[in-house]
């Protein structure tokens, strides 16, 4: 009697298929570990491998004051600075003076207009006094506002400063001729506040500074 084969659909040798040969060379694995992600398949041969990709470059570290530290403003445009705070503060004072005094505003307009009524003389009074506020609290706050950004070193601020400053000398002379008593005192230094202030902001280390801020003149 003769005995079956153990398995009838003729298992494959180890490591063939059927009807081959073993071959004890062949490894476990006949279609082999795929290669790693981005690694060319070791077979390959070198000058038919892709190449490689080149990774991102890190991106530049932010420069930490590149320009050095700020400058700092000389002692002369300080004085400027402090000179227009006296400048706004006098300014201030002025408008103030002017709306305690609506009883001569009242008389100099009956004087130059009698035509007009008491109803029209009192509008007129009104007028001047919102005019005097608004003109006022207009210089102090542009008096502020030169004096920061010329402390800060902006060319432009020195320029507007000068043509403020020319225009401020030149309209106080005018009224010299107008004004007497405190009113000419006033007028006296302002004009002599004017000009000190002038003579700090273009005072060497003054442009110095602007340049360093701003950048020199081109």
């Amino acid at each position: 009697m003769t005995t079956p084969p153990s398995d009838p659909y003729g298992t494959p040798p180890s490591g063939g298929r059927p009807g081959e040969p073993a071959n004890d060379n062949q490894p476990s694995d006949p279609y082999g570990q795929p290669p790693a992600y981005g690694q060319p398949p070791a077979d390959q041969p070198l000058d038919q491998q892709p190449p490689a990709y080149p990774s991102m470059p890190a991106p530049p570290p932010f420069p930490a004051e590149a320009t050095g530290p700020r400058p700092q403003p000389p002692s002369s445009i300080l004085n400027a600075v402090r000179l227009m705070y006296v400048g706004a503060a006098l300014q201030a004072i002025g408008f103030i003076v002017g709306l305690t005094t609506q009883d001569s505003i009242r008389d100099q307009i009956a004087e130059n207009q009698p035509d007009l009524s008491s109803s029209e003389i009192d509008s007129a009074v009104t007028l001047a006094v919102v005019i005097t506020v608004i003109v006022g609290l207009l210089a102090v706050v542009l008096w502020i506002w030169m004096a920061e950004t010329n402390r800060r070193g902006r060319k432009w601020a020195r320029v507007v400063a000068t043509v403020l400053g020319g225009l401020n000398i030149a309209f106080t002379l005018l009224s010299l001729t107008q004004n007497t008593g405190i009113g000419t005192v006033v007028n006296v230094i302002s004009i002599a506040l004017a000009a000190t202030i002038l003579v700090f902001l273009y005072r060497p280390e003054s442009s110095q500074y602007y340049n360093a801020v701003s950048g020199p003149p081109r």
